[in-house]
């Protein structure tokens, strides 16, 4: 509960000493250790200097601290203060009864009670300082039940400013619960706040290293944003404490699709598919996760108004259901994905990022289908770039020959008859140390 009360040495000094007894000599000089870095040298010293005269800190605080309740009685905050005032003095005693007062006149203040739980530590009252300290772990415990639940209703509704205030609040009150920081960084996402989201996942994550939730929420952050080898990284880092997660090879398999590694992000989902307890193969929606697009909305606009004046040109219904996904709106982006499809039937784009956002929604199963069909669409389009080296070997156009086996193995690098045909065509042009480290690649893949 020190946190409750900020910077004060006494609650340091009691906790050392209750470390102290229990014998934890290391975790008791930790905390003697704090005690002298909070206190000021004056403070130390016992004494300041005011106009001429030297007068002891804790006695110039009772007179401020008193001058101000002798005007504003109710002033919970000057009683406070006066009353550790007090207690640096010594006299815990008159301490007790000034903290009574403050929380008197507030009696859900939980920095009273923690207050009064030290006094009473330090006194060696112990039964009242457990209570003290009970009442206030179960205020705490209440200010926060109320500011979660008000941060996700918050949340639900949209209302992101006023959700991500309650969710600091709840932070405040308590930083060390890791559910306040969870519907922070929540909050934070939905609204746009990537930078401070990512922030508050890593403080997650420091806190509590095997909270994969955390790690999966920063990893789709950065994928949204295009930071594709940061993704991956938190995922494996992820899946070292989570082997085999669902959550993680959601992530792993949209980064890797991502980035044209169509088969491993099949076998990705493979994995999901076949991994107990996912039921249909579905994961959790992160769907709503946005990227970074600059100046989204008006982007938005001009794909709009190019298919009002082409309402058949396919490409734009794929940027738009790119525009979409990345601006968290996976049901508008599936949405002109399918109609991209039902104009292009073979746009591997369409197909690839409608994959994605299938992943991103939890339907892995859905994935796989698109996943599946894009490769054939890059299967069937190496094909035609290979037949036609061939027609072009034959016209004796070695040149544009070599453009297309190189085309070959853009859409497909495991083509071995690639390889081989593109080795040919360099020895035809004399280029034989080329053509003989194709063949050592295409060796090595055998």
């Amino acid at each position: 509960m020190i946190d409750a009360i900020g910077q004060f040495p006494g609650a340091h000094r009691v906790l050392g000493l209750c470390y102290a007894t229990q014998g934890r000599l290391n975790d008791a000089l930790s905390e003697y250790k704090k005690v002298l870095a909070l206190e000021s040298y004056p403070a130390k010293m016992g004494r300041i200097i005011d106009g001429n005269k030297a007068v002891y800190a804790a006695d110039q605080a009772i007179r401020e601290y008193g001058d101000v309740l002798s005007t504003t009685p109710g002033c919970v905050d000057a009683r406070i203060g006066l009353a550790v005032a007090y207690a640096e003095k010594g006299m815990t005693d008159v301490a007790i009864e000034e903290m009574k007062k403050a929380a008197s006149v507030k009696p859900d203040l939980i920095e009273a009670r923690v207050y009064l739980g030290c006094f009473y530590a330090g006194k060696w009252m112990l039964d009242e300082a457990i209570k003290e300290l009970d009442a206030a772990r179960q205020m705490r415990e209440r200010v926060l039940d109320m500011l979660i639940t008000e941060a996700e209703l918050y949340t639900q509704k949209g209302v992101f400013d006023k959700a991500v205030s309650a969710a600091k609040e709840a932070v405040r009150v308590d930083a060390r619960h890791r559910k306040a920081h969870w519907t922070l960084a929540m909050a934070q996402t939905k609204k746009g706040e990537m930078d401070d989201a990512v922030r508050t996942c890593r403080e997650i994550m420091q806190a509590y290293p095997e909270d994969v939730q955390a790690y999966t929420l920063l990893g789709w952050i950065y994928a949204q944003r295009d930071l594709y080898g940061e993704a991956m990284d938190i995922a494996r880092q992820a899946s070292r404490r989570a082997p085999g997660h669902a959550d993680v090879l959601a992530l792993m398999a949209f980064v890797y699709a991502s980035q044209n590694q169509i088969s491993e992000a099949k076998a990705t989902c493979a994995a999901i598919i076949n991994k107990a307890g996912v039921e249909n193969g579905m994961t959790a929606n992160y769907g709503w996760v946005r990227g970074n697009v600059q100046s989204m909305g008006q982007k938005l606009r001009e794909v709009v108004d190019v298919i009002e004046m082409k309402p058949d040109y396919g490409d734009a219904y794929v940027c738009l259901g790119w525009l979409h996904s990345k601006n968290g709106a996976p049901g508008q982006s599936v949405a002109a994905f399918r109609k991209a499809i039902e104009l292009a039937p073979d746009s591997y784009n369409a197909r690839l990022w409608l994959g994605n956002v299938s992943v991103q929604r939890g339907d892995i199963k859905d994935a796989i289908i698109e996943y599946d069909k894009a490769s054939e669409i890059l299967l069937k389009k190496a094909q035609d770039a290979m037949s036609l080296g061939f027609e072009s070997m034959e016209k004796g156009d070695v040149d544009m020959a070599i453009s297309y086996f190189n085309e070959v193995l853009k859409l497909d690098p495991g083509c071995e008859e690639a390889y081989q045909s593109l080795a040919d065509a360099y020895e035809k042009k004399g280029f034989h140390c080329a053509a003989m480290v194709l063949r050592l690649q295409m060796e090595r893949l055998k």
